[in-house]
């Protein structure tokens, strides 16, 4: 296990471990976010101050009994309640038997943790052997408990919890850190940097997944033949990229919304909020082209387009992007 405490959660990471050094902690953290932050690097850090025998202040020390078992992902006294391969959801079994296990003494003497991964994976009927247990937890144990914002928390469980808000942080600290990563610095790759960040909703960590995957390059080649279809008005063109199917089709339809968005973005003089930074050029073009009403109509049509292709399954993928090509070309 490699702890990373990246800027932005090192605030929470002492909010949350100061209240637990005034002697006025709670027994169980909720955490609401988003995916690709690095929540649980966060909660490793937590578990590891918490079962740290050596703690250096608000630190743990990384090299006591403790830390060496957490770090080598081996520690009996921290439990995490996580999605197994080929299973939706995590029931009352997984939940009462490691509430089972956590019942007795620790063995190593100190703290247990356990740490759900993700609560929208449990079923009512977990949430219901869960609820017993934060209502009355064994003694020295501490939940963590995690919320990619896909579920409502159910009050009866937020109730029985202290809650904590982790967004993506503010976007020039995003960008630093993605210059980290980079040994030539130049105006043209900061906008890269920038637009990766915003596709990636502000997420640092997906941004960079992104800038030094696959996915970059093949968005690069997507625009450029998109650039060409608007410009010579032949958006079928792009069917031939769709039927190649290097990533999953899903990328290339978010690509064309938020294109799209962008536009009326530009339609509304509200520059500073673009997503395609680097398309800015295309943009431009595209919205002194085609009227506001046509640029409502594609975008609404994609977006139905985009929610299809996810939500009914079996559906003939080749088709329903033919139609919603051509049905471009006529607006």
């Amino acid at each position: 296990m490699i702890i990373t405490l990246h800027p932005w959660l090192t605030q929470l990471y002492k909010n949350i471990v100061l209240q637990y050094q005034k002697g006025k902690p709670h027994h169980a953290i909720l955490i609401n976010t988003h995916r690709g932050i690095g929540v649980l690097n966060l909660v490793n850090a937590i578990t590891c101050w918490l079962l740290c025998t050596e703690k250096k202040n608000i630190y743990f020390c990384g090299s006591c009994h403790g830390c060496q078992l957490m770090l080598s992902n081996n520690h009996p006294d921290y439990y995490q309640i996580t999605l197994k391969k080929n299973k939706k959801t995590f029931g009352i079994e997984l939940i009462r038997d490691t509430i089972h296990k956590i019942s007795y003494t620790s063995q190593q003497g100190g703290e247990k943790v356990i740490n759900i991964s993700d609560i929208a994976y449990i079923t009512p009927q977990g949430i219901c052997a869960l609820l017993k247990n934060l209502e009355e937890p064994p003694k020295n144990t501490w939940f963590l408990l995690i919320n990619y914002n896909t579920t409502i928390v159910p009050n009866t469980l937020s109730s029985r919890c202290i809650s904590y808000f982790l967004p993506p942080p503010i976007e020039y600290i995003g960008l630093n850190w993605l210059k980290k990563y980079n040994s030539t610095y130049n105006k043209n790759h900061e906008i890269s940097l920038l637009t990766a960040l915003r596709i990636s909703e502000g997420s640092p960590i997906i941004a960079k997944k992104i800038l030094y995957g696959k996915l970059w390059s093949e968005r690069t080649y997507f625009f450029i033949q998109l650039n060409k279809a608007v410009n010579e008005k032949n958006f079928f063109h792009l069917l031939s990229i769709f039927k190649k199917k290097k990533i999953n089709i899903i990328f290339y339809i978010n690509w064309i919304c938020f294109f799209l968005l962008d536009i009326i973005k530009w339609k509304y003089n509200l520059y500073s909020s673009i997503i395609n930074l680097d398309q800015k050029q295309l943009i431009q073009y595209y919205s002194n082209n085609y009227s506001i009403q046509s640029i409502n109509n594609t975008t609404s049509s994609w977006i139905q387009c985009r929610f299809q292709l996810i939500n009914v399954i079996g559906i003939n993928y080749e088709l329903l992007l033919t139609k919603e090509l051509l049905k471009w070309e006529l607006e």
